[in-house]
């Protein structure tokens, strides 16, 4: 049994820390599009730099099965969490559970309908692209959605109902408004993917195994424009 913990870093936009040891019969690995000196515990694997960063992170985020091949179950994090501690517990629990995906819960909210109006109030997508998004998942009968945090997945790469519900997620993701938590459970329903619920999300809670700490880089400029549309949209009634 062969399980990887890994992460991606593009453009700078984190900071790593040290894995800290023992990690019994697990490989911890960065993907990055440049050459950068990785903390203990690491491993880099540098990848041909892509213009767009934001399609970089997702696309290994989403798709595990297309790089660690020889592996039998990954767990994404995000880079600017930390892990705290030996993670062969996490990974039996969710091996023992049978199913071939699990994510802890959102702190703030457990619909994705709800997250979709708060991006749209921060910023972080054009409406526009939004609406459209979450529109067609409604008339698709998908009138309630759940929310999970999408910063730490555990997977299963020999689960074909994972591996094609990741398929959908990518490409919800490229096609969509490129916030990958408003088509996560989509994409999960849409393929019959049962997901195994973490509970409270640990790396704000607990630190049992995780610790959140802050983004080094935020393109504040970029969500202040789209947080401006977006309220003048709202305000004239084109966001309805």
């Amino acid at each position: 049994m062969k399980k990887v913990v890994y992460t991606v870093i593009s453009s700078g936009y984190d900071r790593l820390r040290a894995v800290p040891s023992p990690q019994r019969d697990i490989d911890f690995f960065v993907i990055s599009d440049d050459n950068i000196d990785v903390p203990e515990g690491w491993k880099l694997i540098e990848k041909e730099k892509q213009k767009d960063p934001i399609l970089f992170n997702r696309f290994y985020k989403i798709n595990p099965y297309t790089l660690f091949t020889d592996y039998d179950y990954s767990i994404y994090i995000d880079s600017h969490l930390e892990v705290t501690s030996d993670l062969n517990p996490l990974f039996d629990d969710c091996i023992k559970s049978e199913k071939g995906i699990a994510m802890y819960d959102h702190p703030e909210r457990d619909c994705a309908y709800e997250e979709a109006e708060k991006i749209k109030e921060l910023g972080y997508a054009h409406y526009g692209l939004v609406n459209r998004q979450m529109n067609r998942y409604r008339a698709e009968g998908f009138n309630r959605l759940f929310l999970k945090q999408a910063n730490i997945i555990f997977r299963s790469h020999e689960d074909n109902g994972v591996i094609h519900a990741m398929e959908i997620w990518w490409e919800e993701f490229i096609n969509g408004a490129r916030r990958d938590q408003l088509s996560f459970a989509y994409s999960c329903l849409k393929s019959g993917c049962d997901v195994l619920a973490l509970g409270r999300h640990d790396a704000w809670y607990g630190n049992k195994y995780f610790k959140h700490h802050g983004h080094l880089r935020k393109n504040r400029s970029k969500n202040l424009k789209w947080k401006i549309i977006n309220k003048l949209a709202r305000l004239v009634k084109l966001d309805q």
